[in-house]
């Protein structure tokens, strides 16, 4: 009997192992796949798909914020030791490699909130590091070399981890701009722009000044200069003196050059030879047109020469007078060759010969502020100016708060414009530095 109920046993037994090995479970429910978006072999199971902008990264948390730029909607995914990371060459990244702005492919579990994959998107464009660019905000467009792009509401603008404007973006700084087809989605700042002024500068009044080998400006009366972030030389040569000075330039901060210790000499002159082809070209130094047929007696210091002929290109230069005698050859090319650029130097301001329009620019907001066209100062605000057709930066700034700039774009319309910006943003703590003495 006890053997019988033995055989029983591991009959059941035998019976109840069988019947579970040959049980088949039923399939998973097909995952909610946009199958308009793209998708990568090999990367484990997700039910979302999303193409998207990278907004914010936090390494502590392991999350990553994304930004769909059509519904310009956030939201924030963690990651884990199987998220898959991979470059547009479908090379395994990490998340160090990772930058805020990039448009990447992402799958993800909606409801766990996990990333699964991200791949850096291969039909994405990408312009890094450039400072050749216009961005106008007002017409919403933007153009890079000979490609001109959209802007849009939904482009993710960033600067120092903080989101801004387009119009907070001025002349010279870099970037780097992403986008798809013909929109741009992101713009970071790379390196930014500072501010430059000078104090007890009566005697530099007229002169110019050189920051770097690239910007070269006539000092006026409470300038306030817009200048990209970095180290430069910069020199300050006007009547009677020439001084050189080592400054660095941090972002959105202003740095002072002190010229209380300049010693101011007898000036020194020297004999100008000019000689221009064509023998009928108009010669203007310094805005003021001068009889080339004669030696011109010029003291020592940098200048501005301006060449006009018709029929030909006008040629802009610099010229520094620091010998008894010397002599100047200017060869004006014809209209459309383009021959002579190397020798021309972009003049920052108001410098002749501009074509003045009768329209006028007001800044009416915020008010109480010091107000600068391309470091030029305007007045108190609310001000009004001259309209020159051109990309120009307002710079606003008070006392106890925080220096802003803005670039704007003026057409050559018979019309007047009208600009009212964000309030200051007061300081907490009074930044910058003051650099004097020479080097």
């Amino acid at each position: 009997m006890k053997k019988f109920l033995v055989k029983i046993l591991i009959l059941l037994i035998t019976t109840l192992l069988f019947a579970c090995g040959n049980t088949t479970p039923p399939p998973p429910a097909a995952p909610d796949i946009d199958h308009t978006k793209p998708s990568h072999p090999n990367i484990g199971i997700y039910d979302s798909l999303d193409t998207v902008i990278i907004s914010n990264i936090d390494t502590e948390a392991r999350t990553i914020t994304f930004i769909n730029f059509e519904l310009d909607k956030p939201y924030t995914l963690e990651y884990n030791g199987v998220t898959t990371f991979m470059d547009k060459y479908e090379k395994v990244l990490s998340v160090a490699q990772l930058m805020v702005g990039e448009v990447v492919d992402v799958s993800f579990l909606k409801s766990e909130k996990l990333l699964v994959s991200l791949f850096q998107s291969k039909e994405a464009f990408t312009y890094e590091n450039i400072s050749r660019y216009t961005l106008d905000g007002g017409r919403k467009v933007a153009v890079i070399g000979e490609n001109t792009y959209r802007l849009t509401n939904s482009a993710l603008v960033v600067s120092d981890g903080r989101r801004i404007d387009v119009a907070d973006i001025v002349n010279r700084d870099v970037v780097t701009i992403r986008g798809f087809d013909r929109d741009i989605w992101s713009i970071v700042v790379q390196s930014g722009h500072g501010y430059l002024r000078l104090i007890n500068d009566i005697y530099a009044i007229g002169g110019w000044i050189e920051i770097g080998q690239t910007h070269i400006q006539r000092i006026t009366d409470n300038m306030l200069l817009v200048v990209p972030e970095g180290t430069f030389e910069v020199r300050i040569s006007a009547r009677g003196f020439s001084t050189t000075r080592r400054v660095t330039i941090d972002r959105n901060r202003e740095t002072v050059i002190d010229l209380g210790d300049v010693v101011v000499e007898s000036p020194r002159t020297g004999r100008v030879i000019f000689n221009v082809e064509p023998i009928n070209a108009a010669v203007f130094i310094d805005g003021r047109e001068i009889d080339i047929r004669n030696i011109i007696e010029l003291e020592f210091g940098l200048y501005q020469v301006i060449c006009m002929a018709p029929g030909y290109d006008t040629v802009t230069i610099h010229i520094r007078v620091s010998e008894e005698n010397a002599s100047v050859s200017i060869i004006m090319d014809r209209e459309g060759t383009n021959v002579n650029n190397n020798n021309n130097t972009s003049v920052s301001g108001n410098e002749l010969p501009l074509e003045v329009g009768r329209n006028r620019v007001y800044i009416e907001a915020p008010v109480d502020v010091e107000v600068y066209q391309d470091g030029v100062y305007m007045g108190i605000s609310p001000v009004h100016f001259e309209k020159v057709a051109g990309s120009r930066t307002i710079t606003l700034r008070h006392q106890g708060f925080i220096t802003k700039s803005y670039q704007i774009h003026l057409d050559n319309e018979p019309t007047d414009v009208t600009y009212s910006f964000s309030a200051l943003e007061r300081m907490s703590l009074e930044i910058g530095n003051t650099v004097s003495g020479n080097n």
